[in-house]
């Protein structure tokens, strides 16, 4: 949809990126954040394009940024666009490895990136010096944000429903609350197309058989697996 989006409104983007892509002194202020807003939207959409002209405008964006939601736009659009940002994510995390929140989203945007492959970079993110996987902010950056992934999640293959519901179980071994709250995904298997659904379903029971598991991953992935699959 958004790559269609890119297509037909490609001038009337190009030209909304091109009037609010302007360099002004910082201030807190409501129409200059809608400026920013918009710039990093058109940007994302322009991205679907495929075309190297908009790659290297999103990574002018990122040098020149004067502000932080700026860059954090650009890298983000550069990260999901599928494009090699190695570089500038090298720079963000130098610039920005002392703040746990950004840090949050660092590790957020790359969990998200709509990649069948995305698995592999988070498992790649687990050995992060800034990594905890017993912090709940880190917990939910990482594993809980590689949830919301629908491509790679939801892989045909199983392997993101596997993975995901190891980290759940685990969790649940030390904070009940953060588990009931990240497995969340699993409780829609009975929305998904038949082999999907027998596969989540698969590891909600096998999450539910777990020694120890906890009262309150119990009473969550019981209630769900009450549901009836409404999908064929």
């Amino acid at each position: 949809l958004k790559a269609a989006i890119g297509r037909d409104c490609q001038s009337e983007l190009m030209a909304n990126y091109t009037r609010t892509n302007v360099q002004e002194e910082w201030a807190f202020d409501g129409s200059q954040a809608g400026r920013r807003a918009l710039k990093t939207k058109c940007l994302s959409y322009l991205m679907e394009l495929d075309e190297e002209d908009v790659t290297d405008m999103a990574q002018a964006q990122f040098e020149q940024a004067s502000n932080y939601t700026d860059k954090v736009g650009a890298l983000r659009t550069l990260v999901h666009g599928g494009v090699d940002a190695s570089h500038e994510l090298k720079a963000f995390e130098e610039e920005f490895l002392s703040n746990p929140q950004v840090m949050d989203g660092f590790f957020s945007m790359q969990a998200t990136t709509p990649s069948e492959n995305a698995l592999v970079l988070v498992k790649a993110l687990e050995n992060h010096s800034e990594f905890d996987g017993e912090n709940p902010n880190k917990i939910r950056s990482l594993w809980g944000a590689f949830g919301g992934n629908t491509r790679a999640f939801h892989k045909a293959d199983g392997s993101g429903y596997t993975y995901f519901a190891d980290k759940v179980m685990y969790v649940d071994g030390f904070n009940p609350g953060v588990a009931g709250r990240i497995v969340a995904p699993f409780l829609k298997w009975n929305k998904m197309d038949t082999a999907r659904a027998a596969l989540m379903k698969a590891e909600i029971e096998r999450m539910l058989a777990r020694e120890g598991v906890s009262k309150n991953l119990k009473e969550v992935l019981g209630k769900a697996l009450e549901q009836k699959q409404l999908a064929a």
